[in-house]
């Protein structure tokens, strides 16, 4: 089914491709618009700040994937739509202009699988307990409930049986056929009851596989109706099922250190909080950015390898390596989980670096060569602590047969500060584009294929944004499970 829905995809060119995605509100990717400020940040993931209607908002890490040292060929405006087909991943951006808060030690609230809260937001309450149910059709549980005065957002985590993966696609298949017919969106039918009253859902996104998905909605409601005495329940139509669940008033702390282990680099803190279940270890990294740059690292970025080097469990056993749920994001936070049966007890999570990301801009004039030519450039870019070098360029066809080829970038790297080391950027004429990607044995960005129309000629004006860092200090946090 999959391979169908690509094919369809393919017999689109860029303007029907693009015509099709203008049909739906935009808006800023969220993996593109990280926000410096906690309070933002809190307010992206737990849905605070105006009501919009669902928007298809595909995410750059669901259509190309880190890959070692493997070409990408697909370019993204064919991965883009194909995607929401398979994934239909619906995000939703928040934006609050409030102050940035200025220090690490202050009061804050800690919401268990989204992250730590500064105390002055308006986050009342939280879910008191998880709420599970599972029928012939799919096993539902309430992962996270986050309360206002007037407002709730909700996670449930929806797990398909009974039906296989290619039958799922079917479905996948069929919705993807109606939505080219019509241009819109079928919306989930959920509906949040209490106290003899219904409440419509106003914004709602989903992400995960065909089989597995996370639902988060968001809901407004009047003041008496929000409070720890009320029981609440969630009828979700798709599926037949209706779950019940309390809130709980948020726990309060002075200092991060309360939480869990912490560590501070670059005015980036990270603290990790710790469970274990039999011989699983579970373990939460909730970060806090002070920094000039736009954190990726546990928020849009959990599964992360460069150098060689990766988050790892050390134990005197030796070194765990983890697994990560089959569904995460839609802004909650990730869960690592390592194996102990060894009957190891001592842990030390030890992370060797974060990937942030910066403003900078610099532009780039690129010739154009026949097909099949290299030309040699060299040509540096400076950033920060780092320079980008365009070895050179080459014209190719692509191997799909898109019709006026594409332009290979080639690049290299100088870095001149051991602690930061710049791996990608993004090349854009800001406009409709495609392009693939191509990365060497150390995660580094150190190709782009990028797609030409039948007005480029000679040279290739571009932006050259948005470069990404690893911070290279490590923390190393002492777990207590």
């Amino acid at each position: 089914m999959e391979k169908k829905v690509r094919q369809l995809m393919k017999e689109l060119n860029l303007k029907e491709t693009q015509n099709l995605l203008n049909t739906f509100e935009e808006t800023n990717h969220i993996d593109k618009k990280y926000k410096d400020d906690i309070k933002e940040k809190v307010n992206e993931k737990v849905g605070q700040g105006n009501t919009k209607k669902p928007v298809v908002n595909i995410k750059e890490e669901d259509v190309i994937k880190y890959n070692k040292a493997k070409k990408k060929h697909n370019f993204k405006w064919q991965q883009y739509a194909a995607s929401i087909a398979i994934a239909f991943t619906f995000l939703l951006a928040i934006y609050n202009s409030d102050t940035i808060v200025q220090g690490f030690n202050r009061l804050f609230n800690f919401i268990p699988g989204v992250g730590i809260v500064e105390e002055d937001q308006e986050l009342l309450y939280i879910l008191k307990a998880p709420s599970v149910l599972e029928n012939d059709e799919v096993k539902a549980s309430i992962t996270t409930a986050i309360a206002t005065k007037d407002t709730m957002t909700i996670s449930l985590d929806v797990t398909r049986k009974n039906i296989t993966e290619e039958e799922a696609l079917k479905e996948k298949e069929k919705q993807w056929e109606e939505l080219l017919r019509t241009n819109e969106l079928k919306e989930e039918n959920i509906t949040l009851r209490t106290n003899n009253k219904s409440f419509e859902i106003s914004q709602w996104h989903s992400s995960g596989s065909v089989l597995d998905t996370k639902v988060t909605f968001f809901v407004e409601m009047d003041e008496d109706n929000v409070n720890t005495s009320h029981t609440y329940t969630i009828d979700y139509e798709a599926y037949d099922i209706s779950l019940d669940f309390q809130l709980m008033d948020i726990d309060q702390y002075q200092d991060l250190e309360m939480l869990g282990p912490t560590d501070v680099y670059n005015n980036i803190s990270l603290t990790a909080v710790a469970t274990k279940d039999e011989d699983q270890l579970q373990v939460n990294v909730y970060p806090i950015n002070h920094s000039k740059y736009r954190l990726k690292s546990f928020d849009v970025e959990y599964d992360l390898e460069y150098f060689n080097q990766k988050l790892t469990l050390e134990t005197e056993t030796g070194n765990k390596t983890y697994t990560l749920p089959g569904s995460y994001g839609s802004g909650m936070n990730a869960t690592y989980t390592f194996d102990v049966s060894d009957g190891s007890s001592e842990y030390n999570l030890n992370i060797p670096f974060v990937l942030v990301e910066s403003d900078e801009k610099e532009k780039i004039s690129l010739p154009i060569p026949e097909e099949g030519e290299i030309i040699d450039l060299n040509e540096t870019l400076s950033f920060e602590n780092n320079d980008l070098i365009i070895s050179s360029v080459e014209r190719e066809i692509n191997e799909e047969g898109f019709g006026y080829g594409y332009l290979k970038i080639n690049l290299d790297y100088n870095n001149y500060d051991d602690n930061q080391r710049l791996v990608w950027v993004q090349f854009t004429r800001n406009q409709s584009e495609g392009w693939s990607e191509e990365y060497d044995s150390d995660g580094r960005l150190i190709a782009i294929q990028y797609a030409l129309e039948k007005s480029d000629k000679n040279r290739l004006r571009m932006d050259v944004v948005q470069p990404n860092y690893l911070l290279m200090n490590e923390y190393n946090l002492q777990l207590n499970h």
